[in-house]
């Protein structure tokens, strides 16, 4: 793994296409659940989301301090 290293623009594309496609396969798994089992999940839920949202911010953070965001 490469840590405060710029990848280049495929990699790039390819990371972001895998953390898309898992974004969409939990989307769809909630959509389709019941609120029983969203319920039960509900807490992991909530801390996937601040998790996600935290990365997503030092991504954009290390991005943007190293000049690699458009």
């Amino acid at each position: 793994m490469r840590l405060l290293s710029k990848y280049n623009k495929k990699e790039w594309k390819i990371a972001a296409r895998k953390l898309d496609s898992i974004q969409t396969e939990w989307e769809e798994l909630i959509e389709k659940s019941t609120n029983e089992q969203i319920n039960e999940w509900s807490k992991d839920i909530a801390n996937m989301a601040s998790h996600n949202a935290y990365h997503t911010g030092q991504i954009i953070y290390i991005r943007k301090h190293n000049g690699w965001w458009n």
